[in-house]
């Protein structure tokens, strides 16, 4: 089955969901548009759109360049969810939104006397998933070591309500 969902179509049922300025097209031959939610709820309603027009979702971090792609397609700005939901203190949990920065972490955690176990090498700037997406070192990482080797858990709620999660634990 061929997809018929056209640029234009899919920025209309992008704009019942976002205002106008937080939409916008990609310079990848023009076939993707950056969206920039700022509520969960809005992710979830963008999801579901791209999900029912059958349209790829890409994230948008620091190297989102580096991946092009020549079909219709949607690019997640999630920097402006970027906010700290809570903490255990006795865990050691932290759960963050999926904007947060590896800077806006550390310093999070720095404000409360603790120490992010991860030393960030290279661009501040850079997004929590999109460090833990390159699990490999050097770039935005350790020098040393398997960056999932130094995470003792990661969890994702999705917009249909399951959750994933890591079982990997820490090396000792």
């Amino acid at each position: 089955m061929e997809r018929r969902t056209t640029l234009a179509a899919l920025r209309r049922d992008l704009q019942r969901v976002l205002p106008r300025h937080r939409i916008q097209g990609t310079r990848d031959r023009g076939r993707g548009i950056i969206v920039r939610p700022e509520k969960p709820g809005e992710l979830q309603q963008i999801i579901r759109i791209a999900w029912d027009a059958e349209v790829p979702v890409l994230p948008m971090g620091l190297s989102h360049k580096a991946v092009q792609i020549e079909e219709l397609h949607l690019r997640l700005d999630l920097e402006g969810l970027n906010r700290i939901l809570e903490s255990d203190a006795s865990s050691g949990l932290v759960t963050v939104q999926g904007g947060v920065t590896l800077k806006g972490l550390a310093d999070w955690l720095s404000s409360k006397k603790k120490i992010f176990p991860v030393h960030c090498m290279g661009n501040d700037g850079i997004q929590l998933w999109e460090f833990l997406a390159q699990p490999w070192a050097g770039g935005y990482g350790p020098a040393t070591g398997h960056k999932l080797d130094q995470v003792v858990a990661l969890s994702a709620l999705l917009p249909d309500g399951e959750e994933i999660a890591s079982t990997i634990s820490p090396r000792r």
